[in-house]
């Protein structure tokens, strides 16, 4: 392993391991095989390091600063190599992983989208964007088509032969390995690390050479998942690992505090930003680098009594335990709804929902609580006995959930689930598959799904 010498945060050398807290086997046995199918030894053996198949005994290496509370890896070997391997070729869900995204990339963007299309910024010439770790492009296709610009205006970076490849001959986009392949000369009006720079070795040196690459008016678009804040992950998956969810690919692990510290130490500043849509995103502009930087500091040992109250959270989620795990870790959006569900709890609409309210007290904003509340009221949708489809008050309720989530934040299962109450009990079958024809752009594996229920719906008739 090749340590990072500075905190990228604060310069310090200072550092606690924590090591201590992390398993072994999840890491040296499980993966072994799927990462690196090329090395085989004993599975009892845990003396693989998964990040570069060299057999040894090694530790993992998360560890954070002792001065501000950064968290962060020591950096594998040949990162780049270790990113290529892991993505043999674009698979279907891939894509639907990227299409996800597009539409939240529309909300948080559309007025810099604007600003970016000739058609609409009075500028006559096409803007120039770069993404960097774009995958295979699907975001980058996407800017290109909406903004009206010039093939040769759209760059993407990716360590991804396999990602790169797909986009250059399915897309037609230019894409290379590293940003040093881009011409030194070119500015660019957007520049983006969408998920990225939590992946990225010394996240402050990266920051600062992409200054050299961005126009002095231009923005720097960044998200992160959440970590210390709140028990969540980002794409929506059941948060039940502290291993996945401190994934060794994440060799910066953000607190928000420390990801404002990152952007004010390379001399950017925040102008919009967002805590709900996946992660923790937000739109920068330029500003001068500070000549003496102070970062927010934060305890290392609150940092660690947060990472081990996390870990036993998740154990006691595991366990279906969810009282215990929320008494360890409040804020923790799951572990509420699988409360409410349980069979315990599952008993009456007003009990599910009495749970899901505290939640939305201690996980504030969570969209996954609320859009389990509009899914308790369609569950009891108040429909008597040989009664189908009804359009009521808690039906109603749900709508106005989920109306209001679709705007904030675009999401293939609230397209769905309205598409289900527009069909179902208002029997607008035209605005149901409108609302259909979206989950199905995003994601086309749901078409059988999606045709059933329109199948459904026209085979009652249409009165």
């Amino acid at each position: 392993m090749r340590e990072p010498i500075k905190c990228s945060i604060c310069d310090s050398e200072d550092w606690h391991n924590l090591d201590n807290l992390r398993d072994p086997k999840y890491w040296y046995n499980q993966n072994m095989i799927e990462l690196h199918n090329d090395y085989k030894t004993d599975p009892g053996q845990f003396d693989v390091d998964v990040r570069d198949g060299k057999v040894r005994f090694n530790p993992i290496g998360f560890k954070v600063c002792k001065s501000c509370g950064y968290l962060t890896y020591d950096y594998p070997e040949n990162i780049e190599d270790q990113y290529d391997k892991q993505r043999d070729f674009i698979r279907v869900m891939n894509i639907v992983t990227n299409n996800r995204k597009i539409r939240k990339h529309e909300k948080f963007l559309k007025e810099i989208f604007d600003e970016l299309s000739p058609s609409q910024n009075g500028r006559g010439f096409s803007s120039k964007v770069l993404d960097v770790g774009c995958a295979q492009g699907t975001f980058l296709k996407y800017i290109k088509d909406r903004c009206n610009l010039d093939n040769s205006n759209v760059f993407g970076t990716e360590f991804s032969s396999a990602a790169r490849e797909f986009g250059k001959n399915y897309y037609g986009l230019n894409i290379v390995k590293d940003i040093s392949q881009v011409d030194k000369s070119e500015r660019f009006d957007l520049i983006s690390y969408y998920h990225v720079i939590e992946h990225v070795e010394h996240p402050d040196r990266e920051l600062l050479r992409i200054r050299n690459y961005l126009k002095k008016d231009g923005y720097l678009y960044m998200s992160i998942p959440h970590w210390c804040e709140r028990l969540e992950e980002a794409s929506g998956a059941i948060c039940d690992s502290f291993e996945n969810l401190y994934h060794l690919n994440h060799i910066n692990c953000f607190t928000f505090h420390s990801f404002e510290n990152l952007i004010k130490k390379c001399g950017f500043e925040i102008v919009k930003s967002d805590d709900q849509m996946y992660g923790y995103t937000v739109l920068c502009k330029m500003v001068d680098i500070p000549e003496k930087f102070k970062p927010i500091q934060e305890n290392y040992k609150e940092i660690i009594k947060s990472l081990k109250s996390q870990k036993e959270a998740i154990n006691m989620f595991v366990q279906k335990k969810y009282d215990e795990a929320l008494k360890v870790y409040k804020n923790f959006p799951d572990a509420y709804i699988m409360k409410s569900i349980d069979q315990r709890n599952n008993k009456s609409f007003e009990m599910q929902d009495q749970i899901l309210v505290e939640g939305l007290k201690n996980c504030r904003d969570s969209l996954k609580i609320r859009e389990q509340r509009a899914a308790i009221r369609m569950q009891w949708d108040g429909n008597v006995e040989g009664e189908f489809g009804v359009y009521t008050n808690r039906v109603k309720e749900a709508e106005h959930i989920l109306t209001a989530l679709l705007e904030e934040h675009p999401s293939e299962q609230y397209y769905f689930s309205l598409a289900v109450i527009e069909g179902k009990y208002k029997k607008d079958y035209g605005k149901a598959i409108k609302y259909l024809e979206e989950v199905i752009e995003i994601n086309p594996m749901r078409i059988g799904e999606c045709m059933n229920m329109v199948g459904q719906f026209y085979s009652r008739g249409t009165t």
